[in-house]
């Protein structure tokens, strides 16, 4: 009798357990809308392929007339014959199921005669195409972002002078991204003649953060950039700029001091002692500078993943300490286009 009613505990347990991952399997893959931009304009979308070794792949979202006919552009694009974003796992959102608001190669308005540009640099290991929700909601008030697709195949992040010459690197790169959308050739000739290259933006998140900052400090055009919740490398750590800087930082999850996760736990509070030293260096050094803090909101937050399905940030929204993902990120939304409303369209 014991053995039998073990057998239908375990039974039980295995039939709640695949009920659990069929409920999310089917969310996961669950047709999902982005939020629809708030601006005046709708939002065309293209994509440049690489060119050799000199340019990286990017994809440009850019405002249009509202209700241009033509057809939507997929979330995850396919550049030069491959996916932009690898699919991920089974159990992680599918990228197939997600639509945008974007529309694809649609004429760029013409009710300005130009419009302001924004260089856009991902985190490490993401994509451009993962922050649409950003992207075409600056594109909807009429910005010109610009989502740069790095080259992970090189470079390393590893310790600090690897991870500086790979932002240094990079920032030379997203500078050349300014060069590439004035040539009227190829997928820039529909926008060059409306874009405002004199004075541009920057900005990333992650590791794109540090690119956008050490760029901006480097490049005379480059009227402000924004850190999204990035550590810091580069000559601007050392030396600050007068450049109009804006970092805007979530809240790391910390791991609890219980035995399994005090090393991890040791990590963390090493690398935030990094952040709050090197932050405050270009702070001090840079007259133009502010930082703004959410409480609660993780660093995927900062990417489309704030709309994705997640069980695990329902479970700790519902233990508390953590904000509510998508009002966090138009939080996001709403400082970054005050930020480049200021210093772009002054």
């Amino acid at each position: 009798m014991r053995a039998k009613r073990l057998l239908h505990v375990l039974l039980a347990g295995l039939l709640f357990i695949g009920g659990v991952l069929g409920l999310a399997f089917w969310k996961f893959n669950e047709p999902l809308e982005l939020p629809t931009p708030s601006g005046p304009f709708g939002v065309g979308r293209v994509v440049y392929s690489a060119e050799a070794t000199r340019n990286l792949p990017l994809v440009v979202w850019y405002p249009i007339d509202k209700g241009s006919p033509g057809t939507p552009a997929p979330y995850n694009p396919t550049i030069a014959g491959r996916l932009l974003d690898a699919q991920p796992d089974a159990m992680e959102q599918n990228l197939a199921a997600v639509q945008d608001h974007s529309i694809a190669g649609a004429p760029i308005s013409k009710a300005r005669s130009s419009y302001p540009v924004i260089v856009f640099w991902p985190g490490y290991g993401w994509q451009p195409s993962r922050y649409a929700i950003l992207a075409e909601g600056l594109a909807s008030d009429g910005y010109v972002v610009a989502g740069v697709s790095p080259d992970y195949t090189s470079g390393s992040l590893a310790d600090s002078i690897s991870a500086r010459r790979l932002v240094e690197r990079w920032a030379g790169q997203m500078i050349a991204v300014v060069t590439r959308l004035s040539l009227n050739v190829g997928a820039s000739a529909r926008l060059s003649r409306r874009l405002d290259l004199k004075r541009v933006g920057f900005f990333g998140h992650s590791t794109g953060g540090a690119v956008s900052l050490q760029a901006c400090s480097v490049f005379d055009r480059c009227a402000g950039a924004i850190d999204l919740d990035g550590s810091v490398y580069g000559s601007v750590v050392a030396t600050g700029t007068t450049k109009p800087l804006l970092f805007i930082m979530g809240e790391a999850y910390r791991p609890p001091d219980l035995p399994g996760f005090r090393r991890s736990r040791k990590m963390f509070d090493s690398s935030a002692a990094r952040d709050t030293r090197t932050i405050g260096n270009i702070l001090a050094r840079s007259p133009n500078s502010a930082r703004v803090v959410i409480p609660g909101f993780r660093h995927a937050f900062f990417t489309d993943e704030a709309v994705f399905f997640d069980p695990f940030s329902g479970v700790a929204g519902l233990l508390g300490g953590q904000t509510d993902a998508q009002n966090g990120l138009d939080n996001v939304g709403v400082n970054v286009r005050a930020f480049f409303d200021r210093q772009l369209r002054r």
